[in-house]
């Protein structure tokens, strides 16, 4: 969840900076096409942790034509999620989940805040008083003793307890900007962008663009009282007077003359000569359908992951190579290290170098043959090309990561780990690695043994009924309380009757467990 929150606030900042540029390089002044455009960013930045993984799910499902112009993979075939999944590894330290913690903590105490002043100003509008006056034309305008400057909540015009006492011009200045916040929704922008910076507070684009939102608001709702009024230092003098007054009752709105941006404000009424007429629809429109695109290529820039796979030959090296770095060893009594056996990918190899064409094209027999289920091995086999088979591998291995949002996949490390243990442990004189042995599979799949009855000793016996000699080789039986799919108390016994360490799992269909003699051969 936290990393899907990283990765969209990311997408959106490469968004706005993208359509900073664009509004800097064309040279774009006026305010109402500016708004348009962050209004734009604003909802797609919200939508962009939804975006993301539709996106993505797109990019793996459409025809290679429709997408090969995005940073994305090619399209997967559909995988079956492994049922079993090892434990996780032990970590020194959870930072990441300190981290999420402290995500919720700030989150929570913005939203909370976010929805105290919301309730606030609602509560304000409800015990406000009601005007009908003739100058007021129909619009929905209460008055309140708490607060002394006018402000919008909703679609409903605040006014302070001393409204009776301005003047004619001043009425008329402050109902052409307030209406305007009415008439452009400003109330329900600014909720949106402060619900956007409480999701995402740790990154400054969040921040900045609830500023810059409101900023274009309040001179859009200037230049629509000036267009009207057509007295800039009369107006301006209105806006440094409600600003001495003060804010009066803590409340979420637009305010008239709030904030550190009345300097600018004041100084662009008295400097500008030119007011800004409203954009069309059409133009609109367009801003709209330019930013669809940006907006996919940012939210789709996460599909683009380095797909290259690490063979097994790789990540564990024979001796006289250099020692791993990706696969630690076991914790166990003995140390699992790869230092007697060749390692899967290597296993009749005719030289020492192999292709990674070669190498790819047998990867489920070679790596995987115990994990793989039979509709992903027919799957793998359709595959024609290197980067279909490595974009293959990494999604095999991420569909059975038990914590997508953290940077390891305890499953692929386990599944490793075991094969080093059963290769270090179970690597017959023939030279057959541990991995590809009946005990090697077993641990592969179930783990280590609950219990682990040891005979390691051949012995001959009399069978007095029969008065034949028996022999009694070498075994092992392992149980596990345990496994799914077959029940508790499952008991699989491996007998050496060649002499060579190869334990073959003998068939046990009651699940008795113990030593089962074996005749010679």
């Amino acid at each position: 969840m936290l990393l899907l929150i990283l990765e969209s606030a990311l997408s959106s900042l490469i968004l706005a900076l993208i359509v900073w540029s664009a509004l800097r390089v064309f040279r774009v002044r006026n305010r109402h096409t500016q708004s348009c455009a962050w209004r734009a960013v604003l909802v797609s930045s919200l939508v962009m942790p939804l975006l993301i993984p539709v996106l993505e799910r797109v990019t793996y499902t459409a025809p290679s034509l429709a997408v090969e112009w995005m940073p994305v993979t090619p399209p997967l075939p559909v995988l079956e999620v492994l049922p079993f999944v090892a434990p996780p590894m032990a970590r020194s330290f959870p930072w990441w989940t300190l981290l999420m913690i402290a995500y919720v903590v700030v989150a929570s105490a913005l939203l909370l805040r976010l929805a105290a002043g919301v309730s606030r100003s609602r509560g304000l509008c409800r015990s406000a008083m009601r005007l009908n006056e003739p100058w007021m034309r129909g619009y929905h305008v209460r008055v309140s003793d708490a607060i002394r400057i006018p402000a919008t909540v909703g679609s409903t015009i605040l006014l302070p307890a001393d409204w009776d006492r301005w003047s004619v011009f001043q009425q008329e200045a402050v109902l052409l900007h307030e209406s305007c916040h009415v008439r452009r929704r400003d109330f329900y922008v600014h909720l949106i962008a402060g619900l956007h910076r409480a999701v995402f507070w740790f990154s400054p684009m969040a921040w900045w663009l609830q500023n810059r939102l409101v900023d274009l608001a309040e001179s859009i709702c200037d230049d629509a009282a000036l267009r009207k009024v057509e007295d800039r230092v009369s107006y301006a003098e209105v806006l440094v007077k409600f600003a001495a007054e003060g804010a009066g009752a803590r409340m979420f709105g637009m305010s008239m003359a709030r904030g550190k941006t009345l300097g600018r404000r004041v100084e662009r009424v008295m400097s500008e000569t030119a007011v800004h007429r409203p954009a069309s629809v059409v133009s609109r429109l367009l801003i709209v359908l330019l930013l669809v695109p940006v907006g996919g290529l940012a939210a789709g820039a996460w599909a683009a992951q380095a797909r290259v796979v690490e063979p097994l030959k790789v990540r564990f090296q024979v001796a006289g190579q250099p020692a791993p770095t990706t696969a630690p060893s076991v914790p166990t009594q003995q140390p699992a290290t790869p230092r007697q056996s060749v390692t899967p990918a290597r296993v009749g190899a005719p030289s020492q170098v192999q292709e990674t064409g070669n190498f790819l094209a047998k990867w489920p027999e070679r790596e995987v043959p115990y994990i793989i289920s039979p509709a992903e091995r027919a799957a793998f086999e359709t595959l024609k090309t290197d980067e279909e088979r490595e974009a293959f591998i990494d999604t095999f291995w991420r569909l059975r990561d038990p914590s997508p949002g953290t940077v390891d996949n305890e499953f692929r490390d386990e599944y490793y780990r075991r094969i080093v243990y059963a290769n270090d442990r179970f690597t017959a004189r023939t030279g057959v690695p541990g991995w590809q042995s009946d005990r090697g599979r077993i641990l592969i799949q179930l783990g280590k043994p609950d219990e682990l009855e040891n005979h390691s000793q051949a012995t001959l016996e009399l069978d007095r009924a029969t008065g034949r000699v028996i022999n009694t080789f070498p075994s092992e039986a392992w149980r596990y309380k345990l496994v799914e799919g077959l029940g508790q108390n499952q008991v699989f016994v491996f007998v050496d009757s060649t002499g060579d360490g190869s334990y073959r799992l003998q068939s046990d269909p009651a699940g008795k467990g113990g030593v089962i003699p074996v005749p010679p051969r």
